[in-house]
């Protein structure tokens, strides 16, 4: 019965299983939150034991995959900006993505594009403003998935959307 530690702690992301809900792992959750992280399930709208019900079932597709991917960034990138409860007792510098099923197939979707930005970047992700950060990973999916879309176009719209909606530092 110790007194909690201020932290920060590291935060790990829970991605679900096709048609289940953010709930499926909660004794996962609790057992991570046991230990000292902070666990944050995600739940990915159309893709939930709610819509399996209602005979609305989402596909098990590359599109599906990248909308789920978005699901658990855009978490991250809203928990990062301070636009939730834990964001200021997290250790940004710590985040970890899990999932089951297809919430682990999201999860390592997740952890590719990062990936791909590390050896080009003078700072770790999570460090990069929000805003910029987002575009970065739109330009890094477009050059990496996209071949319809003109290589020398996506560097420009990542510039020009960072000069626009990004931070002023």
């Amino acid at each position: 019965d110790a007194a909690p530690s201020a932290g920060p702690f590291p935060l790990v992301l829970i991605s679900h299983c096709h048609a289940c809900t953010r709930l499926s792992n909660a004794t996962t959750a609790i057992r991570l939150a046991s230990h000292g992280f902070v666990a944050v399930s995600v739940e990915h709208a159309g893709d939930t034991l709610w819509e399996k019900l209602d005979g609305v079932e989402a596909p098990l597709d590359g599109e599906e995959l990248e909308l789920r991917a978005a699901d658990v960034r855009a978490t991250l990138d809203a928990i990062a900006a301070g636009g939730t409860p834990v964001g200021a007792i997290v250790d940004l510098a710590h985040v970890g993505v899990l999932g089951h099923s297809m919430g682990a197939v999201t999860a390592g979707r997740v952890a590719q594009l990062d990936d791909a930005l590390v050896p080009y970047l003078d700072r770790e992700v999570a460090q990069v403003d929000p805003i910029e950060r987002a575009a970065l990973r739109i330009a890094a999916y477009e050059l990496l998935h996209r071949p319809d879309v003109p290589y020398r176009v996506v560097p420009n719209e990542a510039i020009d959307s960072t000069k626009r909606f990004g931070s002023e530092h």
